[in-house]
């Protein structure tokens, strides 16, 4: 019950509440695993980089197998500045089954900048499941996958419309600097390569894109 109520309350962004629900769950006897990663979330929104680095390194020694708890290393590494370990971490996560859209998006990216866009697709051949931070990466990384394929200019506006709002959209502890240029810059060469047009309110996608870059 509290495992559920924690996780609940990191949806709804209630940090008092979840952080509660994680101590009472660690006090319970709950696993180990999953009371560090909690920890390790709590760690990351209240800004404390290190302490999350801790418990989400100390999650993956005991469960390495577990792709959801290698990818909460993922979201650490890549909130904290540490892109290119985040990216490396991702790419061993979708090698195991459940990985989430944080671990496809960053996978992803690093192929598109191997020019491997072939493998970066294969990446969303299911769906994949994630906050706003792991969906506005996936999203990215989609964009820029169909814009490549230049007859899919509309899918890949779409695709960049829904995660520029997402990107806008993140709680200040995932909105640092590092992580809205870089979403930026992938959106945009996404949207030099598709022809322009409006979203069904009007709205264009470079000018979610320039309120991103602002």
């Amino acid at each position: 019950a509290y495992l559920l109520l924690a996780r609940s309350a990191l949806n709804e962004d209630d940090c008092d509440t979840a952080g509660w629900a994680t101590e009472e769950y660690g006090l319970r006897g709950g696993s180990p695993v999953m009371f560090a990663t909690l920890r390790a979330e709590m760690a990351l929104r209240r800004g404390d980089d290190d302490q999350a680095l801790q418990e989400a390194s100390a999650a993956v020694a005991r469960a390495p197998e577990r792709a959801s708890v290698r990818e909460q290393l993922v979201r650490v590494r890549l909130v904290t500045g540490e892109v290119g370990e985040a990216s490396r971490l991702a790419a061993e996560a979708v090698q195991l089954k459940g990985a989430g859209a944080l671990a496809a998006g960053l996978a992803a990216l690093d192929m598109l900048d191997h020019a491997d866009s072939r493998a970066a697709r294969r990446l969303f051949s299911s769906e994949r499941g994630g906050d706003a931070l792991a969906c506005t990466h996936a999203h990215a990384a989609q964009a820029l996958i169909t814009a490549l394929s230049r007859d899919r200019a509309d899918e890949a506006r779409a695709f960049a419309v829904t995660g520029l709002r997402e990107a806008l959209d993140l709680p200040a502890w995932a909105a640092r600097p590092h992580i809205l240029e870089r979403l930026a810059d992938v959106y945009a060469h996404s949207l030099e390569l598709a022809p322009p047009a409006e979203t069904d309110d009007g709205t264009t996608a470079e000018e979610l894109l320039a309120e991103l870059q602002d």
